[in-house]
C-alpha cells in the first residue's frame, strides 16, 4: 500500500492498527462499519446461516405445510443484509427471482431487529405451481401467490411476536403493495387510411370514451400516477373530507407538486368547493364528470387534466 492510499484511507477512518505478539499489523476496514476490521469469512456454516431443512420448517410454520421446494433460510439472507446494509441508511433491496419471498421475510425481521428502514422490491413471474403440489392443493395457483401470502403471514407473525413489547422507536411500516404488468386502460387509436367520412366517424364514435371496457378505478389510478411522473412508492392517501366523492391525494419526495385524482362518474359541488389543489398541483378526473363551468374554475386554480 502506497503512502497516498494509506493517507486517504486513514482520513476516512478505514485504517486500524492491531498489536500482535510479534509486531503491529495494519488492517484496512472492508466494510463501512466501525466494528469491521477484516473481510467476512468466505465459509458460512449451517450453525450461523441455517440450511434448507430449516427453511422448509420456516415455510411449514407459516403455512402449516411445506409449500415450496428448496427455499432459502432467512438467517442466510439476514447474514447478507448484515454485510451489505446497515440500520442507518434507507437501503433498497431488489430480488428479481423472489420465489417464496424469503428475502422479504428476512428484511422485515432485520428491520424490526435493528430499527432499520430497509425497503424492498420483490419480482416474481406468474409461474404456475405444479399440478399435484401442496401449493396447488392449498389454493395457490402461481408461485407469486405463495410469495404474496408469505409476506402477509410473516408480517402477522412479527406483529404477534412483538405484542406487549415496549418499543421506543418510531412505528415501522409493515405494509406492502402488489403490482402486476398489464395493458393500458386507454384505448389504442388505429390510424385510418381510407377515404370514407362515415368510417372515420365510426372511429371517433368508438372513442367517445378513451378508456377500455372493464377498466377499474384502482388500476387506472396507478396508471394515472405513472403517467403524471409519480413513482410507484408515492404516498396515496384517500381524502376523508369528501363525503360525496372518492378523492385520492398522491405525493412523492421526487415531485414538487401534488396530484389529486377523482375517477367518479360525477363530481359533486361540495367536492369542488373543498378541493385544495393550487399552482402546479394537478387534478385528474373524467371529462364527463365536470361541467364546462367547473372545468374553467378548476383550470384557474391548478393544472386540470381530464380523461
Amino acid at each position: 500500500m502506497g503512502q497516498a492510499k494509506y493517507d486517504l484511507l486513514s482520513e476516512k477512518g478505514l485504517i486500524e492498527w492491531v498489536q500482535t505478539e510479534a509486531q503491529w499489523q495494519v488492517y484496512v476496514k472492508q466494510l463501512y462499519d466501525e466494528k469491521a476490521t477484516k473481510p467476512p469469512a468466505t465459509i458460512w456454516l449451517h450453525a450461523e446461516v441455517g440450511h434448507n431443512h430449516e427453511a422448509v420448517e420456516e415455510i411449514r410454520h407459516l403455512f402449516g405445510e411445506p409449500l415450496f421446494d428448496n427455499p432459502k433460510p432467512t438467517r442466510l439472507i439476514r447474514r447478507m443484509l448484515d454485510l451489505a446494509t446497515n440500520s442507518e441508511d434507507e437501503d433498497l433491496i431488489v430480488d428479481f427471482f423472489a420465489g417464496s419471498c424469503t428475502t422479504a421475510d428476512a428484511i422485515l425481521q432485520q428491520n424490526l431487529s435493528d430499527g432499520g428502514d430497509r425497503r424492498l422490491i420483490m419480482v416474481q413471474l406468474q409461474e404456475p405451481t405444479p399440478e399435484q403440489s401442496a401449493a396447488r392443493r392449498a389454493g395457490y395457483a402461481t408461485i407469486a401467490d405463495v410469495a404474496k401470502e408469505r409476506i402477509r403471514r410473516a408480517i402477522a407473525k412479527l406483529k404477534t411476536e412483538r405484542q406487549g413489547e415496549v418499543d421506543l422507536q418510531p412505528a415501522q411500516d409493515l405494509g406492502f403493495r402488489v403490482y402486476r404488468l398489464d395493458r393500458s386502460h386507454f384505448r389504442r387509436w388505429h390510424d385510418y387510411e381510407g377515404e370514407s367520412p362515415a368510417e372515420v366517424g365510426t372511429l371517433f364514435d368508438q372513442f367517445e370514451t378513451p378508456l377500455v371496457d372493464g377498466w377499474t378505478t384502482e388500476a387506472l389510478l396507478v396508471e394515472t400516477m405513472l403517467l403524471e411522473g409519480f413513482p410507484l412508492d408515492s404516498a396515496v392517501t384517500p381524502q376523508p373530507t369528501f363525503a360525496h366523492n372518492t378523492v385520492h391525494l398522491v405525493e412523492s419526495d421526487g415531485c414538487e407538486h401534488r396530484l389529486f385524482v377523482c375517477l367518479d362518474p360525477a363530481i359533486h359541488d361540495h367536492t369542488l368547493a373543498n378541493l385544495s389543489p393550487v399552482g402546479k398541483d394537478v387534478f385528474v378526473c373524467l371529462d364527463s364528470a365536470l361541467s364546462d363551468e367547473a372545468k374553467l374554475r378548476l383550470a384557474d386554480a391548478c393544472d386540470l387534466k381530464v380523461i
